[in-house]
């Protein structure tokens, strides 16, 4: 799929995602409003916090907060890396690599591909099944799906 996307000119989930974070996000100076931002789009995508990492991201923006005495803003250089390395911690804790990142990001492409497949496969057997049920077609042969490649009809 990832090579349909491409030859088709059109975005990956990941880039529909980024692009969505970074025009939401664009105005924002705090980050303690980005990170709300963050969490409603990711409400509204439907997308869900299986490990509850928003809570801790949200404790350690509040830690970085009560150290500077003040909101943190994303122009801060030296606290935004500050809270960049308690990330980083969060994320050690809950056993994620930055180098797997690429391998989960190809993982979760796979599984969206795969997905929209079974998707499409379901739709192409209903659709057959319809034109089956037609009178003017009873007595043709439907196609075994399994039989059919599918490299033809792209």
């Amino acid at each position: 799929m990832r090579t349909v996307r491409e030859k088709a000119d059109l975005v990956s989930d990941s880039q529909r995602i980024k692009y969505t974070i970074e025009t939401f996000t664009k105005g924002i100076h705090d980050a303690r409003t980005y990170l709300n931002t963050l969490q409603q789009l990711r409400i509204k995508s439907g997308l869900i916090d299986h490990i509850g990492i928003e809570p801790l991201m949200m404790e350690a923006l509040e830690k970085i907060e009560k150290d500077i005495k003040k909101p943190l803003l994303r122009s801060d250089k030296k606290n935004m890396a500050t809270l960049m390395a308690e990330f980083d911690k969060i994320n050690a804790k809950l056993g994620i690599r930055k180098e797997d990142l690429p391998k989960i990001k190809q993982e979760l492409e796979f599984e969206i591909a795969k997905s929209e497949l079974t998707e499409l496969k379901k739709e192409c057997v209903e659709a057959m099944e319809t034109q089956l049920k037609r009178e003017e077609f009873q007595d043709e042969e439907m196609p075994d799906v399994r039989k059919q490649d599918i490299r033809n009809f792209l």
